[in-house]
């Protein structure tokens, strides 16, 4: 702006989210400010070229007449409004409208310039230079944060890193998991989904394994022990899309105690390659 003497910068324009952020302590030469005390306020066709200032604690409701009634708030008519103070301040057009809405809210520290074109109004909304609301997204937990609030982490549990569950942050105390324990039954189910490195104590011979949860890119071991009578014995194919060296199948020690190892790595879901070790000391 041309102060009579020389150019004076007011502050920046951002073209694309129609945000302006005043140089500090930008005030226009000229312009009186209007302090507003109260929780309501209309505006008056001759605060035009003025800033009122709003600092009332509480939200405020203000009045803003309709543009060109009666010759006042004529085209080009012009005022300046900000919140200055910790309650939001809300400007109500009569008949007119505002950027096209039925009303403008600025946000505490939120400042807009309002300009008639004598039958609607246009607000260039300030903001001074800081972030009146975020938004939680993917990972994030709290919503939509406009004064305060709490915004976190979707921490990922022990058990969504296996399973992959989608949107949630992975922390390092869940990247090393503790091996889980899987009960004995004749027709075993292996729920990858669950679990990377497992064990299972056979009391009984496992005559068929079926699996799920199977992801690309999961590997891990399963310990097989055998109990104290021994010489239990795994179903031949062993299933679960397991590839093994040659076609050979897995097969179990058969001393009481020994404790085997299923090494898996699965390329796919439908995909893994595995390798059984026997007789771990």
């Amino acid at each position: 702006m041309y102060d009579g003497a020389q150019w004076v910068s007011l502050g920046t324009l951002d073209l694309s989210s129609h945000l302006f952020t005043p140089a500090p302590s930008a005030v226009p030469p000229g312009v009186t400010i209007k302090p507003v005390t109260g929780s309501t306020y209309t505006i008056l066709d001759g605060d035009k070229g003025k800033l009122l200032s709003f600092s009332n604690a509480s939200a405020s409701a203000v009045t803003l007449p309709q543009a060109g009634a009666g010759g006042n708030f004529a085209s080009t008519w012009t005022a300046y409004a900000s919140a200055t103070g910790t309650g939001t301040v809300t400007i109500t057009p009569v008949v007119s409208t505002v950027n096209g809405q039925s009303s403008l809210q600025l946000l505490p520290g939120q400042s807009a310039l309002i300009v008639s074109d004598g039958t609607n109004y246009t607000a260039l909304v300030m903001k001074l230079g800081t972030v009146t609301d975020i938004t939680a997204g993917a990972g994030l937990t709290g919503g939509t944060i406009v004064k305060s609030g709490t915004l976190a982490i979707d921490k990922a549990s022990s058990s969504d890193f296996p399973a992959a569950t989608n949107n949630k942050v992975l922390t390092s105390d869940n990247i090393y998991t503790a091996e889980i324990s899987i009960p004995y039954a004749a027709s075993l189910s292996l729920n990858f989904g669950s679990f990377s490195n497992a064990s299972i104590t056979l009391t009984g011979n496992v005559t068929a394994i079926s699996c799920s949860g199977q992801k690309a890119n999961q590997s891990g071991v399963i310990r097989v022990i055998q109990d104290g009578v021994g010489g239990r014995t795994l179903p031949s194919p062993f299933g679960c899309n397991m590839r093994f060296v040659s076609g050979t199948q897995p097969i179990a020690s058969t001393t009481p105690g020994t404790v085997d190892a299923l090494i898996y790595q699965c390329l796919s879901p439908t995909y893994c390659l595995g390798s059984y070790q026997q007789n771990f000391r």
